[in-house]
């Protein structure tokens, strides 16, 4: 499978995207190069409760997770068909075991109380089912209702949209900025933890590393 040509608009926003990396203070978090997850320090910009009984507050320190554009498989031509969404789903599940092992072996993230980040996709239940598979709570967020919180998303939205065109082409073939929608996906610390005791794969994958 091949990555996105690299264009000019293409080659402009990966040396961006290395920039903006720097700057945030996004750090790698294994050096397996499947390892699709990095890290920086937020703070959470609302209140929000999880199924496991989390409760994320506003100002709580969380863990952001950005997704290295570079390491995600590249869609075939053919479409997200299920044999990518598996083998996506099996690195991101992998990635989440990385994770753990990186916070557990970092007493300074131990204040942390939950991981994730807002997130730009396709309204559709099957990528909210990838997401939800790999252990995520997922919400469709509102609009925001001030003009600095709209122009905000909007920069975000459009942001995401060009990285797809950067590193992963077919996911934006037919697909424009307006068609990505707001979500936020979240996962509490004792979920993260739990399913990294929980889950085979991500012990046997881990054992393997």
């Amino acid at each position: 499978m091949q990555r996105a040509r690299s264009d000019i608009l293409n080659l402009l926003t990966r040396t961006l995207d290395l920039v903006l990396r720097r700057l945030g203070r996004i750090r790698d978090i294994s050096d397996d190069p499947t390892c699709i997850y990095s890290l920086s320090l937020g703070t959470a910009r609302k209140n929000t409760a999880l199924p496991d009984g989390t409760v994320i507050q506003k100002g709580d320190p969380v863990g952001v997770i950005h997704i290295r554009s570079d390491r995600v498989p590249p869609i075939p031509p053919s479409g997200p068909e299920m044999a990518w969404a598996n083998t996506t789903a099996r690195i991101a599940r992998r990635s989440l075991g990385l994770l753990a092992e990186y916070v557990s072996a970092h007493p300074a993230l131990a204040h942390l109380v939950a991981f994730g980040n807002d997130s730009f996709f396709l309204n559709t239940r099957p990528n909210t089912r990838l997401l939800e598979k790999i252990g995520f709570v997922v919400f469709r967020e509102d609009p925001p209702g001030n003009p600095l919180g709209r122009l905000r998303v909007a920069v975000a939205r459009f942001w995401t949209w060009l990285l797809r065109r950067a590193f992963n082409q077919e996911s934006v073939r037919g697909v424009y900025p307006r068609d990505l929608v707001h979500h936020s996906m979240w996962l509490s610390r004792r979920a993260l933890f739990g399913r990294l005791a929980a889950d085979p794969e991500i012990q046997e994958e881990s054992d393997q590393a």
